[in-house]
């Protein structure tokens, strides 16, 4: 692929491509008192996170249960230090940044860039946590992919000029159109980008 030249930067979305929360949406729903079935949670979720609403701490309470007492797979853990080797290494998420360095051993990346899910922001697809991740690295968008499992982030990457690798996710029903490469699991970007 022709992104592989003169890589610089790899973001990560983290749950569904690192690592599986597996949060009880349904409850979180209720909670937050939005009608079941609505399909709208994704647009709450937005619109409380740019209004800096206390309500945010409703979901982030659900996904700290969810990752409580898990860690990031050791395997992934040893490929995101292999990957680490030769690029920079950001996590782009809609969960809260506080959820993945739940996850991930911070001695193992003492000095990962997490851009999630913050009041004010706006969340993927929308690029401002891509741009943000650009700009902390001084590296140009064609340098850069994010990898991801969802059309959130095919559209956040093509809405900041990134390339974009979709990581096969089970628990989806469909496959998102678009990205530039497609993987069955992460351990296959090893290869893919080259890297030994």
């Amino acid at each position: 692929m022709e992104f592989r030249k003169g890589l610089k930067l790899i973001a990560f979305d983290f749950d569904g491509t690192l690592f599986h929360l597996g949060v009880d949406w349904g409850a979180v729903q209720r909670e937050l008192g939005v009608p079941e079935g609505s399909g709208k949670l994704g647009d709450v979720i937005e619109q409380l996170t740019l209004a800096g609403d206390p309500k945010l701490e409703i979901i982030t309470k659900y996904e700290l249960n969810a990752v409580a007492g898990k860690r990031l797979d050791p395997a992934i853990l040893d490929i995101l230090k292999t990957l680490a080797q030769h690029f920079n290494i950001a996590i782009y998420t809609r969960n809260a940044p506080e959820v993945v360095r739940q996850a991930i051993p911070q001695d193992a990346f003492p000095n990962l860039l997490i851009i999630g899910r913050e009041p004010g922001h706006r969340l993927k697809p929308d690029p401002e946590g891509a741009n943000i991740i650009l700009s902390h690295f001084a590296c140009h968008p064609e340098q850069a992919v994010l990898v991801g499992d969802t059309y959130h982030d095919i559209e956040a990457a093509h809405a900041a000029v990134m390339h974009s690798i979709i990581v096969r996710n089970p628990s989806l029903a469909y496959r998102p159109e678009g990205a530039d490469a497609y993987i069955a699991s992460i351990s296959e970007l090893v290869p893919l980008l080259n890297v030994e």
